[in-house]
């Protein structure tokens, strides 16, 4: 799915909220698990939602 730019506009909020409780949730269950959460994991998740899947 690959929005327009206006819409991106729009929905940017939406999925700014969505991203956090994500990543917040990813880092709870590595943190459970033990493990250490890698930061590339989640600027790179950041970053194909920002540019949009090619």
């Amino acid at each position: 799915m690959v929005p327009t730019k206006g819409l991106d506009v729009v929905l940017n909020d939406r999925n700014n909220t969505t991203r956090i409780e994500c990543s917040r949730a990813i880092a709870i269950i590595y943190t459970i698990m033990g493990g250490r959460k890698p930061p590339s994991f989640r600027l790179q998740k950041m970053n194909h939602q920002r540019f949009g899947k090619a």
